[in-house]
């Protein structure tokens, strides 16, 4: 068959001649098909337009890695939709990268002549037009013409844009695309199928995104960026392990270990001997510790948070503290009113003196008769006073079985009398006097007489500042509640010189003056205390550590550490049964002084009186049962009120007193209820008795 082009040779002839007539015919053909040829070849051209409009809306645009790659193939309608596919496949390990970042890396590359996607009609007609062309090759066509067709049609399907499909593969590129079907499983095969279905349907072009998870594939610098990264968030991450660990966060330390114990030894090989552990999963730890490290960046603003309150709250904790203090420090107003009240009228009333002395005459025999239950109490709160007193009468069967030995100071003897002259204590013997009149207790015999007017104590007590120094007294200097000024009121001490004080007696209740008495207190002057010098309610409870004697006593002193036992129970003041026969059989009084003398600088205790007292009755007390004594309602919001009800004696030991504003509303009306509320100085002075 001849091409479009040749040349005829031919010798003139008749026309009548037949073989003029078959060579007229063949030119005649031979023209007819070059027309069509070109007619063709110009219209392909012109429809080249419409085909690339038409294939950016409707076809499949294939980009794949060489043989070893990984192709996943999702629509590109929406990148929210594309980075989803991606995500799923497991090819990108961000899910934040868009599609131009993907391509930045080089990720996607357009795919080779062989993979273009094409339907079946340009199929079908490729297929013809292979075949017209072997034909005329056969046939001795022009090389030419079907080089420039296989040049055109070569173009095309480059270009994705082809109507018909370029000629065999050589033998290279097949395997190379065997290669990369091989790669694929079927499950990838049926994945990438339905994604072209999806495309199709929803309108868009379908995208084959490739990842590479070949170790050759990646260049060195890539590598040397991914691996300098996951560096970095190895040592950022394993910065939060040591605070994760200290606030005892199980969940954070679980996971940061578990992501460095899988980081550390990549990076520590490729630090090494460059060894790649591919990109799949290096950019899936990379992933990782980009999580760990934002949770651990929230968790430590959170802990950042919460300190500033706690340290907020402990400021306003403190602060409320110091308030509670000075409002225990301070007489209220109405109580200053009323020792003012009554202190006047005992100097302008004659008679009322009389009276108060020509009693304490009469009573002067039972203040001395050891078979008489008597009761000790030392305070210059009148108000107070008189409730214990007004209690402990209002509760006992035989009142006049009982005698009340109370000590104040000079200031306030005078209202102290007035207010009993005006509400005598029945039948009960009541003896009032003044600490100054105890002439033995001097400077001389007293050791913290000595320490309470030495500058040293004053300066502790009276300074706004911090210790400078650390240990045991550098921490005294920090506790608020050691800055009451009862500690420096020997009213305070004399607890420890109550057989010096009453030398014909041989036991005595010590009731302090923030108790109410509910019950009759006669069976404690015969309770058998196995020869132990204290009766008292020991506070610790099971395993409580608060009222241990390491909580009272420095047991990083020697002489503690050897004498005592840090986990020895605690007992409570307040209430106490005294037997001062055995007192002064082994002369406590005597070893009170020596732990005194002792604690000059402050380094066996700190300020109180609870703690040499639990030094001085070491071994020495007698538990008594406890409903004989319930504490805390002067601090505690959990102390039962049944427990309170069912109390002989409730003490409101802490800050919040009865008298005080500050009072704890649950607990006051144990106290309130024995005030004499019909007293005119009383109703004068405003005293708050609201329950």
């Amino acid at each position: 068959m001849m091409g479009p082009n040749a040349a005829v040779e031919y010798s003139p002839a008749p026309k009548s001649d037949p073989n003029f007539r078959r060579v007229k015919t063949l030119i005649r053909d031979s023209a007819s098909t070059s027309r069509t040829l070109v007619c063709a070849t110009t219209g392909m051209i012109l429809l080249l337009p419409l085909l690339f409009w038409i294939s950016s809306s409707n076809s499949s645009v294939a980009l794949q890695e060489p043989s070893g790659a990984t192709m996943v193939t999702f629509s590109t309608s929406s990148e929210s939709e594309a980075e989803d596919r991606l995500m799923a496949d497991g090819g990108v390990d961000n899910a934040g990268d868009s599609l131009s970042e993907t391509a930045k890396l080089g990720r996607m590359r357009p795919a080779p002549e062989a993979e273009v996607g094409e339907s079946a009609e340009q199929q079908e007609e490729g297929a013809g037009a292979e075949q017209d062309d072997r034909e005329r090759k056969q046939e001795g066509g022009e090389d030419e013409a079907g080089g420039a067709k296989e040049e055109s049609e070569g173009w095309s399907s480059r270009n994705g844009r082809g109507g018909r499909k370029a000629g065999p593969a050589e033998p290279e590129e097949e395997e190379q695309q065997q290669g990369v079907k091989e790669g694929k499983g079927e499950g990838d095969e049926g994945e990438d199928k339905g994604k072209e279905e999806g495309g199709r349907k929803s309108g868009g072009a379908e995208v084959v995104v490739v990842v590479r998870d070949s170790k050759e594939q990646v260049p060195d610098e890539k590598k040397e960026t991914y691996m300098t990264l996951m560096g970095e968030l190895v040592g950022q991450v394993a910065e939060v392990l040591p605070e994760a660990e200290k606030r005892e966060n199980g969940q954070m330390v679980k996971h940061v270990r578990a992501a460095l114990d899988r980081a550390e030894p990549l990076v520590e090989k490729w630090k090494g001997d460059r060894t790649w552990a591919g990109e799949e999963k290096v950019l899936g730890l990379i992933k990782l510790l980009e999580a760990l490290r934002a949770r651990a960046q929230e968790w430590k603003s959170t802990l950042s948070t919460l300190d500033r309150l706690k340290k907020k709250v402990d400021s306003l904790t403190k602060e409320r503290n110091q308030l509670d203090l000075a409002a225990a420090k301070a007489l209220p107003k109405a109580l200053h009113c009323l020792n003012l009240r009554l202190a006047v009228a005992y100097g302008q009333d004659d008679e009322m003196k009389a009276l108060t002395k020509a009693r304490e005459k009469k009573q002067a025999d039972k203040f001395k008769d050891p078979s008489l239950h008597h009761y000790a109490l030392f305070s210059d709160n009148v108000l107070a006073v008189s409730v214990v007193i007004n209690s402990t009468v209002q509760n006992t069967k035989e009142p006049e079985k009982h005698v009340f030995h109370v000590v104040t100071d000079e200031m306030n003897l005078p209202a102290m009398r007035t207010w009993f002259a005006l509400h005598p204590p029945g039948k009960m013997a009541l003896e009032i006097k003044a600490v100054e009149q105890y002439t033995f207790l001097n400077a001389s015999y007293c050791p913290v007489l000595q320490q309470l007017q030495a500058a040293a104590l004053k300066s502790y007590y009276f300074s706004q500042h911090e210790s400078e120094g650390g240990g045991w007294a550098g921490k005294a200097k920090t506790a608020v509640k050691f800055k009451n000024p009862k500690y420096l009121s020997m009213l305070n001490h004399l607890r420890f010189y109550l057989p010096q004080m009453y030398p014909t007696l041989d036991r005595v209740v010590f009731l302090d003056d923030d108790i109410v008495v509910q019950s009759d207190l006669s069976p404690l002057f015969t309770l058998p205390l196995h020869g132990n010098v204290n009766g008292a309610v020991f506070t610790c409870r099971d395993e409580d550590e608060f009222h241990r004697l390491h909580k009272y006593l420095n047991f990083s002193h020697p002489f503690v550490k050897e004498h005592f036992d840090s986990n020895g129970c605690g007992w409570a003041y307040g209430m106490n049964v005294f037997d001062l026969d055995a007192w002064r059989r082994l002369d406590l009084t005597e070893v009170y002084h020596k732990y005194q003398r002792m604690n000059e600088n402050r380094t066996l205790w700190q300020l109180g009186t609870l703690p040499p007292g639990l030094m001085t009755f070491y071994n020495l007390t007698e538990p008594l049962d406890a409903h004989w004594h319930v504490l805390g309602l002067g601090y505690n919001k959990e102390v039962s009120v049944e427990d309170a009800q069912g109390a002989a004696v409730v003490h409101y030991n802490g800050n919040w007193k009865p008298w005080l504003d500050t009072a704890l509303k649950s607990y006051r009306h144990f106290w309130t209820k024995y005030v004499a509320a019909d007293d005119d100085i009383v109703s004068q002075c405003n005293i708050d008795l609201n329950s």
